[in-house]
């Protein structure tokens, strides 16, 4: 292992010298002194509740995240949930015993002998945002970050990597300033500036050959936000958090059931989506990062009797659509706990916008088809579910997102009534089946006469339409005992002729013939 470093060597930030780097910013609660946070939402409450029922070992010798109830731990994303449970004040009783599994397993997890940079940022991070020591089993982990930066002359890896120890030691100078060596720090800061993309966002790469994507950005932008009013380094610093920040307002989907999500690469997702919602909110960006917050609504699992996640996983955060819908198993449960543990801190910023729930149902539904249902007033990304009543039948709408939903019924006439599960909300409609309309009429009528024909086995305010060959000779709604009547010439032309009648849908139909005479 190396020998910790002495503060203050090594080389320092080409474009001046860092006498000192003290950033601004808010320093974490001590879990000494933490009271949990009243103004913590349900949707954060619900996520972080999810997560500790998923530590495993005893309390008092420490207690890890495990995806499968204990058989495997993930160091991780007990990190990435012990610092989201710091940042949103959310289950905090539970930081001691997370601090304690971190101690025990944190050297192995980071590289051992072989440390990874990016792995020891995210220790250095929960440390120094939990208040704690950074010494670890004789290991200071702070002065080993420092090490390796400064043997690779401020740079210690890829974009990503950078952005994490950047990150790291914006974290250590928040709660101690003046801890991290200014010889690493400024070199750091100068190594991810210049890992910026052609097209100003951050990526694998660097410069031309650079393909920025939105994770990296994110880490990015995050990470050099807190320097931006920095007296030395501000003002190479704003500039490009106001590129990044532009970079990843201009990836977010503005528009459809996605609006507000993130593309990663491999589609819409929470982790991408999570990172974009944290760095603009750092950025001020609230609009944006509420927006973001939103989509991870849409994504998360809720107590709801149409919900496909088994109610053990109420508050589950999933990675994408499908595993939305294939909900918690045993080939996925890694892949939740770790977007959970990621993503759950930007559901503090879930906008406040819920009105008075409305569904809103059409006068009349084809049964045996679907019927549209239409619902206003959930908050964005809020999960409900629709129950159709006599049909038996549920299904999910997402507010602002995918607030309309469409639900099977059986071939049946009959009144029915579509209601939001845990609302007042409800509307009812008349579904109608499959039918041979009758429709009555004068055998024959002479040439030039008028015939009047009655179609019968409609409901009350149905559409009708009646065609004399292929021309319509009426149209209009159905009476209160469910007769239409339309009159119409017959013409000079003699022999048998066809009348056909459809209903509002074209299942509900009948057909008969005369003839015209001279």
């Amino acid at each position: 292992m190396h020998q910790p470093i002495l503060r203050r060597s090594g080389p320092t930030l080409a474009a001046g010298a860092l006498a000192a780097l003290a950033v601004t910013a808010v320093p974490p609660a001590s879990p000494a002194h933490a009271a949990a946070d009243p103004e913590v939402n349900a949707q954060v409450s619900a996520a972080a509740t999810w997560l500790t029922d998923r530590l495993t070992g005893d309390p008092e010798e420490g207690q890890l995240l495990s995806p499968d109830g204990g058989a495997s731990t993930d160091v991780g994303a007990t990190i990435d949930a012990g610092i989201g449970i710091l940042e949103t004040g959310a289950a905090l009783d539970f930081l001691d015993p997370i601090k304690n599994g971190v101690d025990g397993a944190v050297l192995d997890w980071a590289g051992g002998a072989d440390l990874d940079p990016a792995r020891v940022a995210r220790a250095v991070s929960f440390y120094s945002t939990l208040g704690g020591s950074l010494d670890v089993d004789g290991t200071n982990l702070l002065d080993e970050l420092e090490i390796l930066v400064l043997d690779g002359d401020g740079t210690v890896g890829a974009s990503d990597a950078q952005a994490r120890v950047v990150g790291a030691f914006n974290a250590v100078d928040s709660a101690a300033p003046d801890s991290v060596d200014p010889g690493a720090y400024g070199p750091a800061v100068a190594a991810l500036l210049d890992q910026r993309c052609g097209d100003h966002g951050w990526g694998a790469g660097t410069g031309g050959a650079c393909s920025s994507d939105v994770d990296t950005t994110a880490r990015a932008v995050r990470a050099l936000t807190p320097l931006v009013d920095h007296p030395e380094l501000g003002a190479t610093v704003g500039p490009a958090v106001d590129d990044g920040v532009e970079w990843l307002l201009a990836e977010q989907i503005s528009t459809g059931g996605d609006r507000g999500g993130f593309d990663g690469g491999a589609g819409v997702n929470a982790v991408s989506t999570g990172l974009a919602a944290s760095a603009l909110h750092e950025a001020d960006e609230s609009t944006a990062a509420t927006a973001a917050a939103a989509w991870l609504r849409g994504h998360q699992v809720a107590d709801l009797a149409c919900e496909t996640s088994a109610a053990a996983q109420v508050g589950a955060v999933a990675r994408d659509d499908s595993d939305l819908a294939a909900g918690v198993g045993a080939g996925n449960r890694r892949d939740w706990l770790r977007t959970t543990a990621q993503t759950f801190p930007a559901l503090a910023w879930v906008p406040n916008d819920r009105g008075t729930p409305v569904v809103t149902a059409p006068r009349f539904a084809n049964g045996g088809g679907k019927v549209t249902l239409r619902t206003t007033g959930l908050a964005t990304g809020e999960r409900a579910c629709v129950v159709v009543e006599k049909a038996k039948a549920r299904a999910l709408v997402v507010g602002g997102l995918a607030p309309t939903t469409r639900v099977a019924l059986p071939d049946e006439t009959r009144r029915d009534a579509a209601r939001l599960d845990g609302t007042d909300a409800a509307s009812t409609f008349i579904s109608l089946g499959s039918t041979r309309l009758a429709v009555k009429r004068a055998a024959s009528v002479e040439v030039g006469a008028r015939q009047k024909v009655r179609v019968l086995g409609l409901r009350f305010g149905e559409n009708v339409r009646v065609k004399y060959g292929k021309k319509v000779v009426g149209k209009g709604t159905a009476n209160r005992r469910g007769v239409f009547v339309a009159t119409f010439k017959v013409g000079r032309a003699v022999g048998t002729k066809k009348v056909t009648a459809r209903g509002h849908f074209a299942d509900r139909a009948g057909r008969t013939t005369f003839r015209v005479r001279r």
